[in-house]
């Protein structure tokens, strides 16, 4: 691995927790789903709530050491910014670039959110995009504005860091997000 300067090392967050689970989360539930989803020796992956990118590197360096022709796209999210920065150092550190496309809180680049929302919420109740005007009505789902694009794109969506410690609506937006961002027979 090559060195990095410690300006850009120094946002590398710690998980002991995430080091401590990658190995059987990979092993056990993973590595029988993610390598069956590779389709024409291509794997596009949507990472919600990647936190500090430990599962992502170990994920991707797992598939990498199983078939290094896998063409991998993988797009992390995460809301929180030292997050992000995290997990950007890590990719960097890790020789990965070329596969893990820079974190955002959106797939394409808007700081902030996540891929299907932000969570931000006006007094109607309709998701308000903390980056733009755009509105966003929860109620007939409409995809943030550039996201057309990644409609059924995606062959796996992957979220562990969420679900354990969110409410039960972001569960359900996060099965809404699967549903738009899957291709069909995606996991």
């Amino acid at each position: 691995m090559p060195s990095l300067p410690e300006s850009e090392t120094s946002v590398i967050i710690e998980s002991p927790g995430a080091e401590k689970n990658k190995g059987p989360i990979w092993d056990i539930v993973l590595k029988p789903i993610v390598l069956p989803a590779v389709t024409n020796g291509k794997l596009k992956v949507l990472e919600l709530a990647a936190g500090s990118g430990v599962h992502t590197q170990h994920f991707l360096s797992s598939i990498l050491d199983d078939d290094k022709n896998i063409d991998i796209e993988w797009h992390p999210s995460d809301p929180d910014p030292a997050s992000r920065a995290s997990l950007n150092a890590r990719a960097k550190l890790a020789v990965m670039e070329k596969y893990i496309l820079p974190a955002n809180g959106w797939v394409v680049g808007v700081e902030g959110g996540t891929a299907c929302s932000d969570g931000a919420r006006d007094t109607d109740g309709k998701t308000v995009s903390s980056t733009s005007s755009t509105v966003h009505d929860g109620a007939d789902n409409d995809v943030v504005s550039g996201m057309e694009k990644y409609s059924g794109y995606f062959d796996l969506v992957l979220c562990i860091n969420m679900i354990h410690i969110a409410p039960w609506e972001a569960t359900v937006g996060l099965m809404e997000c699967a549903a738009k961002f899957l291709r069909k027979g995606g996991m």
